[in-house]
C-alpha cells in the first residue's frame, strides 16, 4: 500500500483482516461472505459521510492469479425542502443539508424592470454540509416572489405570493419541488460495479438527503470476469482488499 492509499477493508484466510483499517472506516464496512465463493466481494459502507467521497481501488488474488478495479465515490445530499416567509419589507429563503455546494436564486411573475435587492450567505457544517440563506428587501406587494435552490442535479422552489383580500400587501406562502427533468440523482453514492476488465457506475435515487449516520452506501461489486468457473473451494484461499486513494483536499 502506498502512502496515498488509506485502508478501507481486507479479507483473507476466510476471514475479515482489520488490524490496518483506519479509524474513520472502523465498525462500517464490511463483506458478504456467503457471496465470495461465487466471485463477488461486494463492500458493504455504512453511516456514508460526505469525507467517503473518493476514489476506491479493490484487489484480488486468487489461484488464478491477482486482478484490481477501481470507482469514483460520489457524495450527494439534494435539496430536500426551503423554508420561505416574509416579514414586514423582508422576505427570507433558507434550505439546509446540502452538499454539494447549491445556488440560489431570485425571481418575479411577472418579470421585474428592477434589480431585485439581496443578500446571500453559505455556511459549511463540521460534516461537510451546507446551509444557505437569502434576503430580499423593497419588495413590491403586488408580485409574486420566487426562490429557487439548485445543484446540478435537482432544485426546489418555494414562492411568496399577495393574496386578494381587505389587506393590502398580504402575503401567503407556498413550497413546491421542481425536479430536474431526466436526472437520476445520487443521495448517498449508488451502487457500483467493478468488473476486472473495468468499472461502470449504476446510480439509484433516493427521494431523501444522506443522513451522516444511518444510510448506506450499496454494494461495490468485484468481479472477476474469467471464462473458467471457479468452485467454493478454491475460493477460500482468496484475498480481497480495498483502499482509498486520497485525492488533494481529503482527509
Amino acid at each position: 500500500m502506498s502512502a496515498r492509499e488509506t485502508f478501507v477493508h481486507s479479507f483473507y484466510n476466510n476471514q475479515a483482516q482489520l488490524r490496518h483499517q483506519v479509524h474513520w472506516f472502523r465498525g462500517r464496512t464490511s463483506l458478504f461472505t456467503d457471496q465470495i465463493p461465487r466471485r463477488n466481494a461486494s463492500l458493504l459502507l455504512t453511516a456514508v459521510k460526505i469525507q467517503d467521497e473518493g476514489r476506491y481501488m479493490c484487489r484480488t488474488s486468487t489461484s488464478e492469479g491477482n486482478k484490481r478495479a477501481f470507482v469514483d465515490l460520489k457524495v450527494e445530499a439534494p435539496v430536500s425542502d426551503i423554508r420561505i416567509h416574509q416579514d414586514g419589507n423582508r422576505i427570507t429563503c433558507s434550505s439546509e443539508g446540502i452538499y454539494p455546494q447549491p445556488e440560489l436564486t431570485w425571481s418575479t411573475e411577472p418579470p421585474s424592470n428592477t434589480a431585485l435587492q439581496n443578500r446571500t450567505t453559505v455556511h459549511q457544517t463540521e460534516e461537510k454540509l451546507y446551509n444557505i440563506t437569502s434576503c430580499l428587501t423593497d419588495h413590491d406587494p403586488n408580485l409574486t416572489y420566487y426562490c429557487t435552490v439548485k445543484t446540478q442535479t435537482n432544485q426546489k422552489t418555494g414562492l411568496v405570493k399577495p393574496e386578494i383580500s381587505h389587506k393590502v400587501g398580504k402575503f401567503s406562502v407556498v413550497v413546491i419541488g421542481v425536479p430536474v427533468a431526466g436526472v437520476i440523482m445520487v443521495v448517498v453514492i449508488t451502487t457500483i460495479i467493478l468488473t476486472i476488465k473495468g468499472c461502470t457506475a449504476n446510480s439509484t435515487k433516493t427521494p431523501n438527503k444522506p443522513e451522516i449516520h444511518g444510510n448506506s452506501l450499496k454494494p461495490v461489486d468485484c468481479l472477476d470476469e474469467l471464462d473458467s468457473a471457479v468452485n467454493a473451494e478454491n475460493n477460500l484461499d482468496t484475498v480481497t482488499s480495498v483502499t482509498r486513494l486520497l485525492s488533494p483536499g481529503l482527509s
